[in-house]
């Protein structure tokens, strides 16, 4: 299979996402820097399609970003879950755009930027 990364349990995972996410064996792993508090990965299979992949730190210690130092363990709101509705119409999508593909090319994910562009076909 493809590369080994050091935090990922790569026939796991691999497979998993085979699965879940009709990706195309091989899978090939790729630490992307800058993360702080979380390990991101680029993804990209068999039929060059990329994917994020994001897990806690693989130290010892916890992964709260350094909130630890400051803020108590736990609190009511750590076990509500929130959900946000985003709805665009046109003008928002379209004035929407350039951001999105600014942000979908720092993530290398440039199908999230197509997809502004499928809705404004």
């Amino acid at each position: 299979m493809g590369s080994e990364v050091v935090g990922i349990k790569h026939d796991e995972v691999s497979s998993w996402m085979i699965e879940h996410l009709d990706a195309t064996a091989p899978l090939d792993f790729e630490l992307i820097a800058g993360g702080r508090s979380n390990l991101t990965f680029q993804v990209t299979d068999a039929a060059h399609r990329r994917f994020a992949l994001r897990r806690p730190p693989t130290s010892h210690v916890l992964p709260t970003a350094g909130t630890g130092r400051f803020l108590s363990g736990l609190r009511v709101d750590d076990f509500i879950r929130r959900t946000s509705i985003v709805a665009y119409d046109r003008a928002s999508v379209r004035r929407a755009a350039p951001v999105v593909a600014a942000f979908a090319s720092m993530e290398r994910l440039p199908l999230h930027g197509r997809s502004v562009a499928i809705r404004l076909e």
